[in-house]
């Protein structure tokens, strides 16, 4: 067999960047198992003219001397061959997710120009990409971004590392490789040397365009020091005698930097927004996954420097579960793909209308990432559960606070978000109403009548619902700024009734009750006008009955559930590895409380640190969620010792809060709707204590949970910790519970037959 490797002409054969690493072991595995040429196609990306010649390059080698082609990153799939496989690195990306990052500001007359351009990329690529017999990527990352702007599936196929020989040695610095560009985000690292409280130094090995600006952020820090570029052996060195190992770049393809990391037995900080390397390493046990802030990496790197052991520990757990490092499986795997004994289809690259589909427009007024809350999470987990059954799910969004800026991502497969700020008018007015209602939090309820003032959501639901066969409410806020077509379904997915949770929080003022009456009248209409109604409880659907006439026919039981796969019970090692991680002592007794800063979450807070840590004072209460701010904004930041406030957490985090607990409490007195908070306790094995306004919407015996009045609290508390047997009896049936009624892929199936029996009647093409 006689094979063509087609990549771009590698720049600098001295210094090469993981790309072009990728392409060297490549043709090398190749060569070893067959006749293989490696054909490189000089590209430029400096300008537009250069990316044009570079696809008309590809285009017109003659190829046909070969039984075999594949093609790797950008334009080099435009080759022509009846046998042409792709393993894809990537696409232009400042055509595709970074357009925005990278032109975003641009005057409006070169934006016209740059959006020009764009299309002729995308629209070249698609087609290109139609003559491929079969596609893969080298990560999720671009398989999710081909899938979504292209319409292509693809199989992921990680690429071994290039550098051989990686070992263990000493842990004496903390050490960040690779090429020095803006999209590596290597300022982050610098900044977060600003909190390091251990004078351990930051290695930083590479070169590249923005090495500059780095060095100038670094200042006179003498514990930073930049390396330039080092060889091969020099590499395996400086990641053998590192503690750990830090990478935080902007949505990576997959990033060879985690992977050698790994296999020197190193544990790797990486940011949750990292792309590859985030799903290559497990937090809290192969490394830590943070937010992409320069304090929380510093967190973790005060954790590692505090406890070597661990840090140790962890690199052996990261080398146990570092991807295979088989190029002849690789190799095989794409003669397999492009033999011309398979059939000459496509065996990939099937578009979302050639799989029929389903669009639906959602929309709040809320961010879906991180998915933190319970709002937040019945969103993101319901539709990206729903986006697997057949649906092509668009989400329109707004940051309710001010500061950040325009964003458009993919959650999942078939599911991506637009988010767009609120402005300052909207912010400035909405201020108004706090003051006049003493405080309360109304940036919710306001959306109606302020949501004028931030134009753009509406554009963006107009554009982005034009050819949805529903349009789905989740929350009620923004339903009069949502255009809906003639024909066009409609869906209410409630999380609560509005009204009934308002009314107890905002009733108390003059302005809190005209806003109330509002959200009557908006939650009112928009329940009549609906076709179908997902309730949370039946409590949720008897008042929907009663307060606004809504037949009971079109209200679907849609209760909030909990990801049973992501969240699960620790092995005794997870749990030591958890308490080490909080610096909590083996054998303290640990309750947790999880919330946002939602009024009723604020009470169960306070009924926490007024009359459950006093009298429970050798139990660690661990609270976290917002709930610390809008705790200690009304009430003053003291708070007995045996109280830990965590504030916001994000999804791994809160999951290693789990691993380290006892038991769960909920002594919630008010609000409506059931607690997803619940259902994660469950799912993470954990007894949980619960008043009945806690434990609301939920089918519950007393063997899955213990549901008691304020004043039972503490005793029932107390007696679980004096009875382990009735205390792992209690964790065992929650888990079961969590698994077999509550797991998202078990409510999603049921919402999915509800609205597919909804829109086979409106003409829709339905799975």
């Amino acid at each position: 067999m006689k094979v063509a490797i087609v990549t771009p002409a590698i720049d600098n054969p001295e210094r090469p960047f993981g790309a072009e690493r990728l392409f060297a072991g490549l043709v090398g595995a190749f060569q070893r198992k067959a006749a293989a040429d490696w054909i490189q196609v000089p590209v430029s990306e400096k300008r537009w003219e250069g990316i044009l010649q570079g696809y008309v390059d590809c285009f017109d080698l003659d190829l046909s001397a070969y039984d075999l082609v594949v093609s790797t990153k950008s334009p080099t799939f435009a080759v022509q061959h009846p046998n042409h496989v792709c393993w894809l690195v990537h696409q232009v990306r400042v055509f595709y997710d970074r357009f925005d990052d990278e032109f975003g500001m641009l005057p409006k007359s070169a934006l016209v120009e740059k959006n020009r351009n764009r299309e002729v990329v995308r629209r070249l690529d698609t087609l290109f990409f139609q003559r491929v017999r079969e596609i893969f990527c080298i990560g999720h990352e671009p398989a999710m971004r081909l899938q979504h702007y292209n319409g292509f599936d693809s199989e992921v196929l990680y690429p071994p590392a290039f550098i051989q020989g990686h070992c263990c040695g000493a842990q004496d610095y903390f050490f960040l490789p690779g090429r020095l560009h803006r999209w590596k985000r290597v300022d982050l690292a610098i900044r977060a040397m600003q909190h390091l409280s251990r004078d351990v130094p930051l290695l930083i090995a590479g070169a590249g365009e923005d090495e500059a600006q780095f060095r100038e952020l670094a200042g006179n820090d003498p514990r930073i020091r930049f390396l330039g570029f080092v060889n091969d052996r020099q590499m395996i060195e400086l990641y053998a005698n590192a503690l750990a190992v830090l990478f935080h770049p902007k949505e990576e393809d997959f990033g060879y930097i985690a992977i050698e990391a790994m296999l020197s037995h190193k544990p790797v900080i990486v940011c949750r927004d990292s792309g590859e390397p985030a799903r290559l390493v497990q937090n809290g046990r192969s490394g830590f996954v943070v937010d992409p802030d320069p304090v929380e990496i510093a967190r973790a790197m005060n954790v590692l420097a505090a406890d070597r052991d661990l840090a140790r520990e962890m690199g052996e757990f990261a080398h146990q579960t570092a991807p295979s490092q088989s190029w002849d499986e690789v190799v095989q795997r794409l003669i397999d793909a492009g033999s011309p004994t398979r059939s000459d289809k496509v065996a990939s690259a099937i578009s979302s209308s050639e799989r029929n589909l389903v669009s639906i427009l959602v929309a709040d007024n809320q961010v879906l990432d991180p998915p933190v809350g319970g709002g937040r999470v019945r969103i993101y987990e319901l539709y990206r559960h729903i986006a697997a059954l057949g649906f092509e799910v668009s989400y329109i969004g707004a940051y309710d606070w001010p500061g950040p800026v325009y964003r458009e991502q993919m959650l999942a497969p078939h599911f991506r978000q637009w988010v767009t700020p609120l402005t300052q008018p909207h912010f400035a007015r909405n201020r108004g109403y706090e003051r006049a209602t003493g405080g309360k939090t109304t940036i919710d309820v306001t959306i109606p009548r302020l949501l004028k003032y931030s134009p753009r959501f509406q554009r963006m639901a107009e554009e982005h619902g034009r050819n949805a066969a529903a349009v789905i409410i989740s929350h009620p806020w923004v339903y009069p700024y949502v255009p809906r077509r003639p024909g066009q379904k409609l869906i209410y997915d409630s999380h609560n009734c509005e009204y009934a949770v308002k009314k107890q929080i905002l009733g108390d003022t003059a302005a809190g009750r005209e806003l109330v009456e509002e959200v009557r009248s908006v939650e009112g209409k928009l329940c009549r006008e609906a076709d179908l109604i997902f309730a949370c409880s039946n409590e949720d659907a008897d008042k929907f009955v009663d307060l606004y006439g809504t037949s009971r026919d079109k209200i679907v039981l849609v209760p909030n559930g909990v990801d049973v796969e992501g969240i699960r019970p620790p092995s005794r090692q997870e749990r030591e590895l958890a308490r080490r991680r909080f610096g909590l002592p083996p054998d303290q007794p640990v309750l947790i409380f999880i919330g946002s800063g939602y009024g009723p979450n604020t009470e169960a807070a306070a009924f926490l640190v007024r009359e459950i840590a006093p009298r429970l004072p050798n139990c660690a209460v661990m609270i976290a969620g917002s709930v610390k701010d809008s705790y200690q904004a009304s009430r003053g930041p003291q708070s007995p010792a045996n109280i830990i406030w965590l504030g916001t957490v994000d999804a791994a985090r809160r999951l290693v809060l789990y691993q380290a607990a006892d038991i769960a409490l909920n002594p919630m007195f008010s609000g409506s709707g059931t607690n997803l908070k619940m259902l994660d306790y469950f799912a993470a094995g954990l007894p949980v204590v619960s008043t009945p306004a806690g434990a609301r919407g939920l089918e519950l015996s007393d063997d899955d949970c213990v549901v008691c009045c304020a004043e039972q609290f503490v005793s029932r508390v107390e007696g679980l910790m004096g009875d382990l047997t009735a205390c792992s009896r209690l964790g065992e049936n929650a888990r079961k519970l969590a698994v077999e009624r509550y797991a998202w892929s078990l409510i999603a199936a049921k919402a999915t037959a509800a609205m597919i029996n909804l829109l086979k009647g409106s003409g829709a093409h339905v799975p």
